[in-house]
């Protein structure tokens, strides 16, 4: 439907009137119990029950994250309906989706549409995603979008991770872990409680290693498996020196490694095997250089097929970079820092002010083959992400039938991008006379932005059962940045490349405002049925692109291609939140209606070697969404569902890079029905002081398009099982737990795009045909994918 049709809007909004979703997965219910718990969230940055916001928000508890074996993001997005988390070679090195929603996972200069906060510092560091996380307390993840509250880059929504602070009593965890299918190994744990009456301290530690992630193919690949291993560590400090003060600093560290970010890549060829590769053509060699296919598969599995890098395509190693191309052996390193303090200042018994200071600092550097085959295509990448960030937060607290909350925030985010490229391969045929280089270039790029924003949002109660609240956040957004092309392979610059040395800074700046409003009323029909109906907007900043190659016209030095403008997204939800049956059954539903305009979008043609990066047509996302969870007259057994139908398409001009207008077509990644169906048992086993849980969940999904494109291939629907098995002793202090996550061995593909610099061959004569005269549907795909099956064993003491 476009976003004309007036009678389908007037239909949805029918609808919306009796249908929200709070998605509180899996609440928590101890053994025994008679109703299911309140669920505190912060989705407007201070502590409220889910159930009295007007708000779509998914509560992942501790038990919940515990009992799905979640220890990353990439854990959780199973775990919400029409949500993808999903880890990717370049760019951002991730894809997070909501509804449809999402930004491309090519270039780290977008800003997520899905914001990512951790202890409410919010990051636009999307490869936080592979850091280990640990110790969390829930996690929340706010759907539509989030401007008022969150700033900008919450278009789509916000992924929300709060973890623990110290309580009033020494407590001590230590947890081990194996899991066979990957020979997998996890220790962690933590240390918390009161140094003083008014001064405590928390300790988490874990340490996770996957030895054998993905299988690979290659004779010629340096390990027989692709692994990732994890150390990350957080240390919290609170401090109540008075009855109306607190602090409280958090320090998380992280390191993390793998052998390459293409582990979750799969390639899918459409001739039934791996095509040739093909490089270096010209008017004059239409054929170029030939090279035999690779070892993949060709199929949708945990099996990869990646070889060492050769020399003809590195750098000499007396070459001051050549270190980073580690001897041609692909590799992931990550080092992330974020520290916070936070300040709680009651003013007077109506008035109180946050303070919250952050600091992050993520590197993270790898190595790796982009033509996942032979080995042209491979680079080195060095990516920073320094942010610092401060924020202030002014609540009332009257006895009044008008409050308020308003503040002021401000960050600078220094990012840098400093790579070494093979995209010509020149060096293949002719090292360079200068260097004894093997590879084409080197390019720096350098990116400066300052975020300046204010909010302000009254809550007036009309009644003891209407509330209004109504909110807006202004926001300033300026950027800098720099090109630095420190090398350029000799023969590229006769060629007409710009020469060693270049710095491109003319054009690279940006600066945009932005006004993000927010209406929502709340109606208590009666004390456990609330009806909500909101208007939310949300705001995207543009900029420059960080990851084109310095090839066509920015080897001319026009950095135009490179500009792209502020995406903005609005619309309304409404429905209905219950908990019925003195508390035992909870039923939520919601529906939807956004438009989101000026598309960030950023596409790979695999013919030319080249992104293209520009804004481009509207998407309308709608649809509803619905949940329970039943609390059983049965002691201790609990069941909870959800359902939800997301109808995303395009409903404006869209043309993308292979010329097909996308008006009127689906969009990527989103599935049009998803849900699921589990239940959790906890029942003390007969007169024993030992307890046994037994939780199930079946997660359907009936299936998407993988590419913003005409012909795109499809992931077919599919269904994923999770089941859990535990004994526990009364008093909590000891557990054993097996923990099954896809049980079905369902590895299923989030994306893919055409694998650069392969040829089709021809049917007649079995020669490589130039990759430039077939469509890229007729090449060989990367898929982006998950893991098949995981199962852990898991044993706890707690003290």
């Amino acid at each position: 439907m476009t976003r004309t049709d007036g009678s389908f809007r007037l239909n949805a909004m029918s609808l919306a009137c009796a249908m929200a979703l709070p998605m509180a997965v899996a609440p928590q219910i101890s053994v025994g119990a008679s109703a299911l718990e309140e669920v505190i969230v912060t989705a407007r940055k201070r502590e409220e029950t889910l159930q009295d916001i007007p708000l779509t928000v998914s509560a992942l508890s501790a038990e919940t994250l515990e009992r799905g074996g979640v220890e990353s993001l990439l854990d959780a997005g199973r775990l919400v309906p029409n949500m993808q988390i999903y880890s990717a070679g370049s760019g951002n090195g991730s894809g997070i989706y909501l509804r449809g929603i999402g930004s491309s996972t090519i270039s780290a200069a977008f800003d997520p549409a899905v914001a990512l906060t951790i202890d409410g510092v919010v990051t636009s560091a999307s490869r936080l995603i592979v850091a280990g996380q640990l110790d969390m307390r829930q996690v929340e993840v706010l759907k539509g979008p989030q401007s008022l509250y969150f700033g900008k880059s919450a278009t789509a929504g916000v992924v929300s991770i709060n973890t623990n602070d110290p309580g009033d009593e020494l407590e001590v965890m230590v947890r081990a872990a194996y899991s066979p299918e990957h020979d997998g190994t996890k220790l962690e744990g933590f240390v918390s409680g009161p140094l003083s009456d008014t001064f405590g301290a928390r300790l988490a530690i874990a340490t996770r290693e996957d030895a054998e992630l993905k299988e690979n193919l290659d004779p010629r690949a340096a390990d027989d498996y692709r692994g990732r291993e994890s150390t990350d560590a957080r240390l919290t400090l609170t401090w109540d020196p008075r009855d109306n003060l607190a602090l409280k600093f958090k320090g998380y560290v992280s390191e993390y490694e793998d052998d390459g970010p293409n582990w979750t890549s799969n390639i899918i060829c459409p001739e039934g095997s791996m095509q040739q590769t093909q490089f270096l053509t010209s008017p004059d060699n239409p054929a170029g250089v030939i090279l035999p296919p690779g070892f993949s598969n060709c199929k949708l599995d945990e099996k990869v097929a990646f070889p060492v890098v050769g020399e003809e395509y590195r750098p000499d190693p007396n070459y001051p970079t050549a270190d980073r191309w580690n001897d041609g052996v692909q590799y992931v390193e990550q080092e992330t820092q974020l520290y916070s303090l936070q300040l709680d200042w009651g003013i007077n018994d109506n008035l109180d002010l946050t303070s919250l200071t952050a600091w992050i600092d993520l590197e993270n550097d790898f190595m790796e083959t982009f033509d996942y085959s032979q080995g042209p295509g491979s680079s080195h990448a060095f990516n920073k992400y320094k942010s610092f960030s401060q924020e202030f937060r002014l609540e009332s607290s009257f006895d009044g039938a008008v409050n308020f909350s308003a503040g002021l925030y401000y960050a600078d985010t220094e990012q840098e991008f400093v790579t070494g490229q093979n995209a010509v391969n020149i060096g293949f045929a002719l090292p360079d006379p200068v260097t004894g280089n093997r590879y084409d270039w080197d390019k720096n790029h350098y990116t400066d932005t300052e975020t300046w924003s204010a909010f302000a949002a009254i809550y007036v109660d009309f009644t003891e059962n209407l509330t209004l609240t109504a909110g807006a956040r202004y926001s300033e957004d300026e950027k800098e940045g720099s090109i630095e092309l420190p090398y350029m392979h000799s023969a590229l610059v006769a060629s007409g490349f710009l020469p060693s040395g270049t710095v491109i800074t003319e054009g690279l700046e940006f600066e945009d405002e932005n006004w993000s409003p927010e209406v929502a009323l709340n109606w208590a029909v009666r004390d456990d049925v609330i009806l909500f109906i909101a208007y939310k907007s949300g705001y995207k900043a543009g900029g420059f692109d960080n990851s084109a190659l310095p090839s066509g016209s920015l080897g001319s030095g026009d950095v135009s291609p490179l500009l792209y403008d502020s995406e903005t997204g609005d619309g309304i939800e409404a429905g209905i939140k219950s908990d019925l049956a003195d508390g035992r059954v909870r039923f939520n539903a919601t529906a939807f209606y956004y438009i989101y305009e000026d598309l960030q979008v950023q596409q790979f043609d695999s013919t030319i070697i080249q992104f293209a990066t520009f804004n481009a047509g509207e998407i309308t996302t709608q649809g509803i969404e619905a949940e329970f969870q039943w609390a059983t007259p049965v002691e201790g057994l609990l069941f909870n569902g959800s359902l939800a139908w997301t109808d995303a398409e395009f409903t404006d001009e869209f043309i993308n890079a292979e010329g097909d207008d996308m008006d009127g077509e689906k969009v990527a990644r989103s599935a049009d029905w998803t849900g699921n169906l589990g239940f959790t048992f906890d029942r003390q086993m007969g007169n024993s002081n030992w307890n046994i849980g037994l939780s199930a969940d079946a997660r359907y999904n009936d299936g998407y398009r993988l590419t913003d494109t005409i012909a795109a291939p499809e992931q077919d629907s599919f269904w994923m099982y999770d089941a859990a098995l535990r004994f526990y002793s009364s008093d909590d202090r000891w557990e054993l737990a097996a923990i099954g996550r896809n049980l079905g061995d369902e590895v299923v593909a989030y994306s893919t795009q055409s694998r650069p610099f392969a040829c089709g061959t021809d049917p007649l004569t079995g020669s490589c045909v130039a990759a430039g005269t077939v469509g890229n549907d007729q090449l060989d795909q990367i898929y982006t994918s998950s893991l098949g099956r995981q199962y852990t064993i898991q044993l706890t003491y707690r003290y």
